[in-house]
């Protein structure tokens, strides 16, 4: 397979962004670009993508993207996906536009145990910091028909830089310039490369 060349999606100039892997698939570039092109480059803002931690007893779990913000440490679920969204019985169905429908299971349970998991091994990498969890779908052409209490933590492009942005008072959330240090030297000692799975 011929290796990926960087395009101007690939990495946006703003934002201070570590991808980790960098993707094969035009979609989640383009994904990622969408979002890091619109946040700041100031601290506490630093993102890392695309990479995978090992965990106990299970295979690695990946992950799409990860952030320091001004409202904390955010483990994002990136869905390219197209057509509209339904919940039944839990599980996510995507019905795409010529009506094929797709069961991705329980999107946000997944993404929950993943930022759990994350969270554990932060700590036993000696930073002991909560992983705020979400899902952003980063195409227009998707129509979210979710619960509100789902649909709290599932953000188009345009409502997730707003989550991010928005300030919190919750001193565990706080991101000083040393703790973001801690999380990236943290991260080195665990992130590994994206593998893609047969």
């Amino acid at each position: 397979m011929p290796r990926h060349r960087p395009s101007p999606i690939d990495k946006p100039t703003t934002m201070a962004w570590t991808p980790i892997t960098e993707s094969e698939h035009i979609h989640e570039r383009r994904g990622l670009a969408a979002i890091l092109e619109r946040l700041p480059s100031a601290s506490p803002w630093r993102a890392w993508s695309n990479f995978e931690f090992p965990a106990t007893g299970v295979k690695p779990y990946e992950i799409d993207l990860l952030l320091t913000t001004p409202s904390g440490l955010h483990m994002i679920e990136l869905k390219a996906w197209s057509g509209s969204v339904d919940i039944e019985t839990d599980h996510w169905i995507q019905t795409a536009a010529n009506g094929r429908r797709i069961d991705h299971g329980n999107v946000l349970e997944l993404a929950y145990f993943k930022s759990t998991l994350l969270m554990k091994q932060l700590q036993r990498a000696g930073e002991a910091t909560i992983v705020r969890t979400g899902v952003c779908f980063t195409e227009n052409r998707v129509q979210l028909n979710l619960p509100a209490l789902n649909r709290r933590y599932v953000h188009t492009v345009d409502e997730l830089v707003r989550r991010l942005s928005r300030p919190t008072h919750d001193v565990r959330h706080h991101m000083p310039p040393e703790r973001v240090e801690r999380i990236e030297e943290a991260l080195a000692t665990f992130a590994l490369p994206h593998r893609p799975r047969d």
